[in-house]
């Protein structure tokens, strides 16, 4: 109707309107299912939502599966994604058979202004603002219809491109949508993507409920498999920002608001398209920790924050008074861990002296004590293997293979490859070593090779 729609393979399904990228299934996992995600934990009670736009279906797949959530509706203006969507149901879980998710097709802005419901969630992911129309969804009067929907403690969630894109453009972004919401919180979902939470009153945080909620399904599950963590520290390690954060941009875009009359965003957006020198989250980040914006304040306890800084060094580069002294040897084993130094990570490991913690730690220390054949190889592995088993399986296959033992591989790697036609979340280096250790033992065994 409106676009030209193409699905392409590229380590999981992109989606391609009018020739660009918009989103790949797998790879962009963090973004379009822990958005809406986000906001169902920090609301205490999500009933209803709404999302402008379908895409892979995964932002409304996985708020369906929310325990309480009774409707979500989705908002898409091109017939031709719900097939999309249709094609990507092993990450949104099953999105177009959900009765509780009602997809209509129509203008978002439209829809807002002649709906009667009301929602506990909005969460707008249009694509780009210098695509043309897509605009009219970051303007003061867009937010000002979002807000006239939300039920009483509702939370609107805005996606925000930090890539490509100067800094007085996202100072006025930050302006508009504060020029109609008293709080803004600001959270980061992966490397350029962020996702403003904006409400009409400061949330309040409840650090018990918090651990509770990310502990039931369908958070434990999501968490695990595209953040790669079951602590709360490590949720918190993606806030980048409180409200305070969000009214120093406000006030330094103050002169900047985007209106339907006055659209400056879309050709700001559309003057920085390639530039990838102009703004980054990390700038975004050092502002917060040298001005202490980047904690939240909590009821019923406190966070572990030393944790929190920990965490974040998964995600991007430490900002200045992030790494403490004490500190540094884990920064070290981090590092190590991305620049695939298995012999390193072991060393750095045993000098920190503590047992892994979550899914980065457990999955990084068994797969360098698999590269070194360390003799603790195995154990680490099966015990990796109750919450991750295709990649234990692909991990135990290539200490088989090291090791000369090819059809205990075989038939381990036969098992992951099986089980990857299900699970989409398997780390994809790992997924390129087990295929590369297939041929190797399909090249010295005609009989393996065939099962393979």
């Amino acid at each position: 109707m409106e676009s030209s729609v193409a699905l392409a393979e590229s380590n999981g399904l992109n989606f391609v309107v009018n020739g660009k990228v918009d989103g790949n299934a797998i790879s962009d996992g963090s973004t379009q299912i822990m958005s809406g995600l986000i906001g169902a934990m920090l609301h205490p009670d999500p009933r209803t939502s709404l999302v402008i736009g379908l895409g892979t279906g995964s932002t409304a797949g996985w708020l369906g599966q929310v325990r309480g959530m009774e409707r979500v509706d989705v908002v898409e203006i091109e017939p031709a994604i719900l097939e999309v969507a249709r094609r990507c149901h092993a990450v949104n879980a099953n999105v177009m058979d959900n009765p509780k998710v009602h997809t209509s097709i129509g203008d978002a802005r439209e829809v807002l202004l002649t709906t009667p419901q009301r929602y506990d969630i909005i969460f707008s992911e249009p694509s780009n603002p210098y695509r043309a129309g897509i605009s009219s969804l970051f303007t003061r009067e867009f937010y000002q219809a979002a807000k006239q929907r939300l039920a009483e403690g509702g939370l609107f969630l805005q996606w925000l491109q930090a890539y490509e894109v100067d800094a007085l453009t996202i100072q006025s972004a930050y302006a508009t949508l504060s020029s109609e919401f008293a709080a803004v919180e600001t959270w980061y979902t992966l490397s350029g993507d962020l996702v403003l939470v904006a409400s009409m009153q400061p949330l309040t945080h409840d650090l018990a409920k918090l651990r509770a909620r990310i502990a039931e399904e369908p958070y434990r599950t999501a968490l695990h498999a595209v953040w790669r963590t079951d602590e709360l520290e490590g949720v918190l390690a993606h806030f980048v920002g409180n409200s305070g954060l969000a009214r120093l941009a406000a006030e330094r875009g103050a002169e900047m608001i985007n209106t339907d009359d006055l659209s400056s965003m879309e050709f700001a957006f559309a003057r920085s398209v390639g530039r990838t020198t102009l703004f980054s989250t990390l700038d975004l980040r050092r502002v917060a920790r040298r001005l202490e914006l980047d904690r939240l304040e909590f009821t019923n306890g406190a966070p572990d924050w030393n944790r929190v800084d920990e965490l974040r060094l998964w995600l991007g580069p430490a900002v200045p008074g992030q790494v403490s002294e004490q500190g540094r040897p884990y920064e070290a084993f981090v590092n190590a861990v991305m620049a695939g130094q298995d012999a390193q990570v072991l060393s750095l490991w045993q000098e920190l002296k503590r047992q892994p913690r979550g899914p980065q730690e457990e999955y990084s220390l068994a797969r360098a004590l698999v590269m070194t054949q360390h003799p603790a190889a195995l154990a680490a592995v099966r015990a990796l293997r109750p919450r991750r088993p295709a990649d234990a399986d692909m991990l135990e296959a290539l200490l088989m293979e090291s090791q000369g033992q090819d059809a205990q591989a075989a038939a381990l790697l036969e098992r992951a490859f099986t089980a990857l036609r299900q699970d989409p979340w398997a780390v994809m280096p790992l997924t390129e070593a087990a295929l590369d250790a297939a041929l190797r033992v399909g090249q010295r065994s005609p009989e393996l090779a065939r099962r393979l």
